[in-house]
C-alpha cells in the first residue's frame, strides 16, 4: 500500500479539498481501491463547476444529453453519500437547471448540515430563498449569484451561525426584505452586496452587532441615487462603497473604521452638480477614524464642487498613514488632492493613480496649477512616500511634480511607474533635474507590472 493511502481519510479529504478538485475527477479516483470508495462516499467538499460544458456562443450546454448526464451524476453523488457532514457544496450551473432542481439540490446537502453553500444559476423567473436554507442551523458561509434576478426573502431568518453573506447580481424589490436577511444573521462578520440591484430603494438600514466588513456595489444610479443608507455596526472595522452617490450615508458607531474605499460609479451626467460634491463631502464625515482611505473614479471631481465647504470646515483624518487618489494631475484635481493631504497630518504613504482628462468645460483656470491656492500646503512637513501610477509625463504631470518635489521638504521616496512599457529617457531626464527641498529624496522609474 502506497503512503498516500495509509493516511487518515480526514486528511486525504483535506489534501483534496486543496487541489480545488471537481467531483467529475474525485470519482475516478475509485479505480484505485475500495479504500477511495469510501473515501469519494464520504468526500465533504462537492464542487460542481458546469462550467466547463457550457458553449458560450450559444448560451447552452454543448449537448442535451450530457445536460442530463451531469444532473444524473450530482444526483448521485448526493445519493450515495452516508451521513457525514458536508463541508462545502459548489455549484456553477448557469441556466441549465431549473428551480426546483436546484432547490432539490440544496436540501440535500442541507439535510447533512452544510457549513458553505456557494451557487450560481440563472432562473427564468425569481428565486425564493427555501425556509431550510434560512433557518439553517449549520450553515457559517452562503454566496448566491442569481444573475440579476429578484430574490424572495421569506418572513422568517434564523441563521445563527453565519458568518459570511455573499450576495452576486441579486434583485431586491424592497429594502425591507435585504434588512430582514441581514437582522437574521446574528453573529454574520461579512457581507457582500456585488452589484446588487435595489429598485425604488427609498432607505436602507444594514443594522448587525458583529458585523466587521461590508462592501456595498450597486451599479445604477436608479438602485441608490435616492436612497438614504444607514449602517449601525459598532464592530465595522471595513467599508466598501462601489456605487453612485447616495441620497445620504451614515455610518453610526464609526470609530472602529480603519479601512474605507469608495468608487463612485456612473456620475459623467451629474459630477458637475454642486449638490453632488456636497453629498460626497458629507459622506467622508464617516471616516474620521480610518488609517487607509481610497477614493476612486468620480471621488475627486465631485470633491471639487465642494471645494469652499473643505476650506472652511475641513475633515480632519488624524489616524490616516494611507491615502490612495484616483486623479488627473490637472490644477481642480490637484487642489482636492492637497486639501485632503494637509489634513492627514500623520499620513506615511500617498498614492496617486493618474489618469487622462478632457473636456471641453473645463477653462484654463482648473486646467492649471495654481501655487497661490496651495501655497500653504502643510503635507511637505510630514510626506515621506508618493506613489504615481499611470505617469504620462504631459505638461500638467510635469508641473504637478515640479511644484512638489521643490517644496516636499520630508519626502524620502517618490516612486513613478509609466503609463506604459514604453520609457522616456528624455522625460526621466526633466525630473531629475527639477530641484529639491530634499536632500534625502529619490526618484525611481519603472515600468509596470506585467500581470501572470
Amino acid at each position: 500500500m502506497d503512503i498516500i493511502s495509509r493516511l487518515p481519510d480526514e486528511i486525504l479529504h483535506y489534501i483534496l479539498s486543496l487541489s480545488d478538485l471537481q467531483m467529475f475527477d474525485v470519482v475516478k479516483l475509485c479505480v484505485l481501491s475500495k479504500r477511495w470508495n469510501r473515501l469519494v462516499a464520504t468526500m465533504p467538499y462537492l464542487l460542481f463547476d458546469l462550467y466547463r460544458f457550457y458553449d458560450w456562443h450559444s448560451n447552452a450546454m454543448q449537448d442535451v444529453a450530457l445536460f442530463e448526464r451531469l444532473r444524473n451524476f450530482i444526483d448521485w453523488v448526493l445519493i450515495s453519500r452516508d451521513d457525514s457532514s458536508i463541508v462545502q457544496f459548489y455549484l456553477f450551473s448557469h441556466n441549465c437547471y431549473d428551480s426546483v432542481q436546484i432547490l432539490r439540490w440544496l436540501h440535500g446537502v442541507a439535510k447533512r448540515n452544510v457549513k458553505e453553500v456557494d451557487i450560481h444559476f440563472d432562473l427564468l423567473g425569481a428565486f425564493k430563498l427555501p425556509l431550510f436554507i434560512a433557518t439553517s442551523e449549520s450553515l457559517e458561509v452562503l454566496t448566491l449569484s442569481l444573475y440579476y434576478k429578484v430574490m424572495h426573502v421569506p418572513s422568517h431568518i434564523k441563521l445563527d451561525r453565519l458568518r459570511q453573506l455573499d450576495l452576486h447580481d441579486v434583485e431586491f424589490t424592497d429594502s425591507a426584505s435585504l434588512e430582514r436577511l441581514v437582522s437574521g444573521c446574528r453573529v454574520l462578520e461579512n457581507l457582500s452586496l456585488d452589484y446588487c440591484m435595489a429598485k425604488n430603494f427609498t432607505s436602507l438600514h444594514i443594522s448587525s452587532t458583529c458585523l466587521k466588513r461590508l462592501y456595498i456595489c450597486f451599479h445604477e444610479i436608479a438602485d441608490i441615487g435616492n436612497c438614504d443608507i444607514t449602517v449601525s455596526c459598532p464592530c465595522l472595522t471595513e467599508f466598501e462603497y462601489l456605487a453612485p452617490v447616495a441620497k445620504s450615508c451614515i455610518l453610526r458607531n464609526a470609530s472602529g473604521i480603519e479601512y474605507a474605499q469608495i468608487y463612485l460609479m456612473d456620475c459623467r451626467d451629474v459630477c458637475g452638480i454642486p449638490k453632488v460634491g456636497q453629498m460626497m463631502y458629507e459622506m467622508l464625515k464617516n471616516f474620521y477614524s480610518v488609517t487607509t482611505l481610497s477614493l476612486f473614479y468620480r471621488v475627486v471631481p465631485c470633491l471639487h464642487h465642494a471645494i469652499d465647504e473643505m476650506l472652511h470646515c475641513p475633515i480632519t483624518f488624524h489616524k490616516v498613514r494611507s491615502l490612495t487618489l484616483d486623479l488627473s494631475l490637472i490644477g481642480m484635481h490637484t487642489q482636492v488632492m492637497f486639501l485632503l493631504v494637509d489634513h492627514c497630518p500623520n499620513l506615511e504613504v500617498l498614492t496617486l493613480m493618474c489618469k487622462e482628462w478632457s473636456s471641453s468645460e473645463l477653462d484654463d483656470e482648473q486646467w492649471q496649477l495654481d501655487h497661490e491656492k496651495i501655497v500653504n500646503w502643510k503635507s511637505h512637513r510630514h510626506l515621506k512616500t508618493i506613489e504615481l501610477f499611470a505617469f504620462g509625463g504631459d505638461k500638467y504631470e510635469l508641473d504637478f511634480l515640479k511644484f512638489l518635489l521643490k517644496n516636499a521638504s520630508t519626502l524620502e521616496k517618490l516612486n513613478i511607474t509609466w503609463q506604459g512599457k514604453e520609457t522616456c529617457p528624455s522625460i526621466s531626464k526633466i525630473v531629475s533635474n527639477f530641484s529639491r527641498a530634499s536632500p534625502n529624496c529619490r526618484v525611481k522609474f519603472q515600468c509596470p507590472r506585467t500581470q501572470s
